[in-house]
């Protein structure tokens, strides 16, 4: 079990929850060769609806819908591969946020790929890093907002080199 994990008789805090799944569609993201501009748990001041946010560069196109879905999905999977660690049944009943769940339905469906099939192919990604998951997540508990050159300096790695250009 990762030390950061708390046994299953303490909750994860709403904050480290939050900042493992902002971590878990970065750190996905990543590893799809999308760049990151901005993870924050502080989503407020830098003008979203939401009230965390992981954005992406928008000149980058090279990303397919199935990248895309697969970053979406990322995040309530963190949640889930993370807290599995200790408490199965807690992660098999964490739902994702439905704006979330929606887009990564859209682009599943343009990539002819079902949400079952998305989430079979997000798990063993997000199981893989989990410890840049956590790490990401650490951060942001710090910190609240990472830019792109804070993020990448954790994952102590350029990108993929599907988004060089």
């Amino acid at each position: 079990m990762d030390p950061r994990l708390r046994p299953s008789t303490v909750t994860v805090p709403p904050r480290i929850q939050v900042a493992i799944h902002e971590a878990g569609h970065a750190v996905v993201a990543h590893a799809c060769g999308v760049p990151v501009v901005l993870v924050t748990l502080d989503a407020a001041t830098h003008k979203s609806r939401f009230p965390s946010v992981t954005r992406y560069d928008p000149s980058y196109t090279a990303a397919t819908p199935l990248d895309h879905a697969l970053i979406a999905l990322a995040g309530v999977e963190a949640e889930r591969v993370a807290v599995s660690q200790y408490d199965r049944f807690v992660a098999n009943n964490i739902v994702p946020p439905p704006d979330d769940k929606a887009m990564a339905k859209q682009f599943l469906q343009l990539a002819g790929v079902s949400l079952h099939e998305g989430e079979t192919q997000v798990r063993p990604i997000v199981e893989a890093k989990l410890s840049l998951v956590l790490t990401v997540a650490d951060a942001l508990d710090q910190c609240t907002t990472l830019d792109s050159a804070s993020f990448l300096k954790l994952l102590d790695a350029p990108l993929s080199p599907k988004s060089q250009p």
